[in-house]
């Protein structure tokens, strides 16, 4: 072997390995900034479902399971599925799922229950919200 060509292939190495790194490096770079300026934001969603239903059900029981579903808020999470975080007013007039030309319903239990654990709008359903989804008695 000559040597022409093993200082040949050391500049080969040399060249890859820089090139591995400068690739590297700007997809690190490209991921700060994408932190940086908000194109990627993780946990901007808010809370699971699992922990928006334990929030608004320790809520109803420290009220000793006593009101309607209707009036427990769920905060920072979108519970009635109308894609806004609804500030938690303690009322809505229906629990049912927001469609398009559908009235205005807020974040509670109860359109967290009818919405995502398919419950029926009645009082056997509130019931049923309160003693199986939350445990109360």
């Amino acid at each position: 072997m000559s040597f022409t060509y093993i200082l040949f292939m050391k500049g080969a190495e040399l060249s890859i390995n820089a090139l591995v790194i400068m690739v590297l490096a700007l997809v690190i770079l490209l991921g700060i900034l994408a932190l940086y300026f908000g194109v990627w934001s993780p946990g901007a969603s808010g809370i699971s479902l699992e922990a928006a239903k334990g929030n608004a059900c320790r809520a109803l029981m420290t009220l000793n399971c006593q009101p309607h579903p209707v009036n427990v808020s769920v905060i920072g999470f979108d519970a009635d599925q109308d894609g806004v975080l609804d500030p938690p007013t303690g009322s809505a007039s229906s629990a049912t799922c927001k469609r398009p030309g559908d009235i205005n319903v807020n974040d509670t239990l109860w359109s967290l229950c009818v919405c995502y654990y398919g419950l029926q709008e009645t009082d056997a359903g509130a019931n049923q919200c309160k003693q199986t989804i939350c445990g109360c008695p």
